[in-house]
């Protein structure tokens, strides 16, 4: 709750009632998307959109993109956030009539409003899902739609959207004055005047310029050459049509809304917390195939596309593989290490483990055999990391529940014990040498 993520700590609560199998989370986060995938389909053919090999390409691209690794190294986070995609589905579908049909009742609007805050108090980057979700699961209204109706359209999703994230302000502010004080962490993230502005802007689009260049993602090197389709497409339309209509604004629409939680804040998110860019991939890969079904459907065609998303599919598998065994091979080592540093403690005293208190201090970096960790390691924080590489006395605790979590219960130390152990580091050798572990009375 600390981080504003009131709702990620209720679903928290709820999974964690009982003991679970350890790939639980996993598997329904799997599972989730599966759902997620479905229910957007089973939307298209409800409106008259019935390619079912379009169906194919957009759900396969979603499931096969990278970034769903770098979430799933904290499980339970990512289950939640995958709870969210269908809670923002369910937000959208509940405001169509009012959106559509100009049909406006209140109980619909207040549901939609407050499931769309419950999504952004679960992960506040889902607010870039939203937004690309409206362009893409709107694109059969879009294609057919004028310049005024996706206007007046936008307008009421965004009256939705600063609706919900008022509530959530709201909420937020009681839990932090009556329960838990909010942690800095969300808001050293923002960039916009802390420092030069002009910098700030240059870290943003040397951030961006790398996602879409595909060197911060492992394996994402399609969403350039997926760009640059979705956006001669639309050039394309406007040629055929001889006139700008909605529906060739769409992937600007697609691309902006898939950063806008990065522009809002000025910097980088960790990639982990780059919900959208599954999304924007399959609706783009989507929007290619629903303009050339609308120039002249065949089977052929069909076929083609279906080829050429299969050898986009496979290529994200075999990234998405690489990346797994990656982060195990890390995990392996990084488990060996601390049953290592265990049975050093344990040699250099013959009190109980749970009388020890263990001041651990520096970094240790796995070297991973045939690493595949991404190009530029500042937008990854976790995955085939360790533990033991965090720094910063805020990040100690979670040394010492890994430690835990493994059976090596130790007393966390005191601010006067970490600095004592401190000043006894500086004449100590570094792990792995024998006297890299040293015992204190005292």
């Amino acid at each position: 709750m600390s981080l504003g993520r009131y709702g990620l700590a209720v679903i928290s609560f709820i999974m964690n009632r009982s003991s679970v199998i350890p790939f639980l989370n996993t598997f329904l986060a799997i599972a989730l998307m599966v759902l997620f995938c479905v229910l957007m389909c089973y939307y298209f053919w409800n409106n008259g959109f019935k390619n079912r090999i379009v169906f194919f390409i957009i759900s396969s691209v979603f499931l096969t993109y990278p970034t769903h690794i770098y979430g799933m190294i904290i499980p339970s986070t990512y289950t939640a956030a995958v709870i969210g995609y269908s809670l923002t589905l369910v937000s959208l579908l509940l405001s169509e009539k009012w959106i559509k049909q100009n049909e406006f009742q209140l109980k619909f609007f207040l549901i939609s409003t407050f499931i769309l805050s419950l999504v952004i108090s679960i992960y506040q980057s889902l607010v870039a899902f939203y937004l690309v979700l409206i362009f893409f699961i709107n694109a059969p209204f879009f294609f057919n739609a004028s310049l005024k109706q996706l206007i007046i359209s936008l307008i009421k999703y965004m009256a939705i959207m600063l609706t919900s994230l008022i509530f959530y302000k709201c909420v937020n502010t009681l839990i932090d004055i009556f329960f838990i004080p909010q942690n800095a962490y969300t808001n050293n993230f923002f960039r916009w005047f802390k420092g030069s502005n002009v910098d700030t802007m240059h870290n943003l689009l040397r951030f961006i310029k790398s996602v879409i260049a595909g060197d911060a993602i492992y394996g994402g090197n399609v969403i350039l050459p997926v760009i640059t389709a979705a956006f001669l497409c639309a050039i394309f339309s406007a040629l055929r049509d001889k006139k700008i209509t909605p529906k060739q604004l769409i992937p600007i629409g697609m691309l902006c809304s898939a950063f806008s939680v990065n522009i809002a804040i000025g910097g980088y998110l960790p990639i982990r917390s780059m919900v959208s860019l599954p999304l924007l991939i399959a609706g783009l890969c989507g929007f290619i195939s629903m303009v050339l079904a609308s120039i002249k459907h065949s089977k052929w065609l069909d076929v083609c596309l279906a080829a050429i998303c299969g050898c986009v599919i496979l290529f994200q598998m075999q990234a998405v593989a690489k990346l797994s065994f990656s982060h195990y091979n890390a995990s392996y080592r990084e488990s060996v290490l601390a049953a290592k540093i265990a049975d050093r403690i344990e040699r250099k005293t013959d009190k109980e483990l749970n009388d020890l208190t263990v001041v651990m201090l520096g970094q240790w970096h796995p070297s991973v055999d045939n690493e595949v960790i991404l190009q530029s390691p500042t937008y990854n924080d976790l995955l085939a990391s360790s533990f033991f590489s965090l720094a910063g006395n805020s990040l100690q605790g979670w040394k010492y529940h890994f430690m835990k979590y493994l059976g090596y219960s130790y007393n966390h130390p005191s601010e006067f014990q970490i600095s004592k152990g401190e000043i006894e580091a500086y004449a100590m050798p570094v792990w792995p040498h024998k006297d890299s572990v040293k015992s204190l009375e005292g």
